[in-house]
């Protein structure tokens, strides 16, 4: 058993240590990343809110197809892709299954101890699922395609809030380092543990490794305060990427997202 959540914890730490480090992909040539930040970051946005509202599961289907075509196109690996985009859906789907149960409706399959699937569950079902599969396939392309000091840049011309800017700079900064810490935390005591342990002891041992990187954490994020304020530190964040005019392309992709925008209001989104 010990094993077993140890093993966990370390893929999980991995998984999310890892998961958000696109740069590589970022620099490469294709469609999205010749795309100017700016226009991906409202084009997608816009289109993101109008699947979240649609109650169109072919809609929703078909943003999916679409978002992975365009990865293709943007020369983005299709298992990385993957493995990014159907994590959340998964867990969302588990979530949201037994509303298929628990909806009142046509009987779609019954099932022993009385329990039945109607169609109206397994529809909410379907199409919750399917919205935010489209949505996160967006907001992944969007991240795998675009530097993060492009989107600060991007957000910054766009008159976001200065605040929201910086903390979003400084979490997305320092949050590999902290997924770091707990790795080798956990690898450190993997290689001090020459028995098994009982569960009990494993659950207060991980209670003590998890109050150790908290007081970690508080002392690293008080240096690192005490560190930019002592270099003139002002609560907003500067970034360096120029600012250059929009091309035809861009233009044309936005004038795209706008109708498929319009497309998904037509036909997936109840008025």
């Amino acid at each position: 058993m010990r094993e077993i959540l140890e093993a966990s914890l370390k893929e999980i730490t991995k998984l999310l240590r890892d998961f958000l480090v696109t740069e590589s992909i970022a620099s490469q040539k294709g469609v999205l990343q010749s795309i100017d930040a700016r226009v991906k970051l409202v084009s997608l946005f816009i289109l993101v809110f109008f699947v979240a509202i649609s109650d169109s599961p072919p809609i929703s289907f078909f943003i999916i197809f679409l978002s992975f075509l365009l990865a293709v196109l943007s020369k983005i690996p299709l298992r990385a892709y993957a493995a990014r985009v159907t994590l959340i859906p998964a867990f969302s789907f588990v979530v949201v299954l037994p509303w298929a149960f628990l909806t009142e409706g046509a009987p779609l399959l019954n099932l022993p101890l009385g329990l039945k699937i109607t169609h109206e569950g397994m529809f909410y079902v379907t199409n919750f699922t399917a919205r935010v599969f489209a949505c996160v396939s967006l907001l992944v392309l969007l991240i795998l395609t675009t530097r993060f000091s492009s989107l600060l840049s991007a957000m910054r011309a766009l008159r976001l809030p200065s605040g929201f800017v910086s903390v979003l700079a400084i979490a997305y900064r320092y949050m590999f380092l902290f997924l770091n810490e707990v790795y080798r935390l956990l690898v450190a005591r993997e290689s001090r543990t020459f028995k098994h342990e009982k569960l009990r002891k494993t659950w207060r041992l991980g209670g003590e490794t998890l109050g150790v990187f908290f007081l970690r954490a508080l002392e690293r994020g008080e240096r690192v305060h005490l560190a930019a304020v002592a270099r003139g530190y002002s609560a907003e964040v500067k970034t360096y990427t120029r600012e250059t005019q929009l091309k035809p392309k861009d233009f044309l992709f936005l004038l795209l997202s706008l109708l498929l925008s319009a497309t998904v209001i037509l036909h997936g989104v109840r008025i």
